[in-house]
C-alpha cells in the first residue's frame, strides 16, 4: 500500500510478533493488517530513535495540544523505546 494523504503506517512489536497496520486516520479504521511472527523487522538505531522522538515538537496539533494544557514544551519528553533479544 503507498502512502496516501490521511494514511498512518504503524509497526508494532510484540510478543515475538510483528503487525504492520495501515490505518485510515479520517474514520479510525484499520484499512490493512498483517502479522508476522519472527525477528521480523529490524530495531531503530541510535539516530532513527532521537530522529522519531525530536518529531512531535514539530507537528503543530501535538504541540497546541501541550500549550492548551498549559504545559510548558521543555517539560515534555518524547522517547522511544528499542531492544534487542
Amino acid at each position: 500500500m503507498a502512502a496516501v494523504a490521511g494514511a498512518a503506517f504503524v509497526i508494532l512489536r510484540a510478543a515475538g510478533r510483528t503487525v504492520k497496520l495501515y490505518v485510515d486516520i479520517a474514520n479510525g479504521s484499520i484499512a490493512l493488517q498483517n502479522v508476522r511472527l519472527g525477528s521480523g523487522y529490524p530495531m531503530l538505531n541510535t539516530e532513527e530513535q532521537d530522529l522519531a522522538a525530536s518529531l512531535p515538537f514539530s507537528y503543530t496539533p501535538f504541540v497546541e495540544s501541550v500549550k492548551k494544557r498549559g504545559v510548558e514544551l521543555s517539560e515534555v519528553v518524547c522517547t522511544t523505546f528499542t531492544q534487542w533479544k
